[in-house]
């Protein structure tokens, strides 16, 4: 069983990527906001960040910057996860750090696809 880390301001998109995650048998940790991220990140060492780029308080982009960065955390997986997204946003998020980038709202069966690459 692997843990992932949701980092995502939006409780329905929590709930919802809670039971994707439940139903791979995969545990998940839940965070509101881009700092909270961080926290859990360092005290938790997930196998996978699943990263809204719009967060209050740090956006995604800044906690994927900051998480790449740091020794004991920058190898772990971050898949973006943000809607409203344009081609320079993509760019910005890879450039952060960003392994994978998934549109909102996303097919059930692509996020499943996502995990399964990084986690198995």
């Amino acid at each position: 069983m692997s843990t992932i880390l949701i980092v995502e301001d939006d409780e329905q998109n929590h709930i919802l990527m809670d039971s994707l995650l439940q139903s791979m048998g995969h545990k998940a940790i839940h965070a509101h906001t881009g700092q909270e991220g961080l926290e859990l990140a360092d005290a938790h060492h997930p196998d996978l960040i699943l990263l809204d780029l719009r967060l209050p308080i740090r956006n995604g982009w800044e906690v994927a910057s900051i998480l790449k960065n740091d020794d004991q955390l920058g190898h772990i997986p971050i898949v973006a996860v943000s809607v409203q997204v344009d081609a320079s946003d993509i760019q910005r998020a890879r450039e952060a750090g960003c392994d994978e980038f998934i549109e909102k709202p996303f097919k059930i069966q692509l996020m499943r696809d996502c995990i399964n690459y990084f986690v198995g």
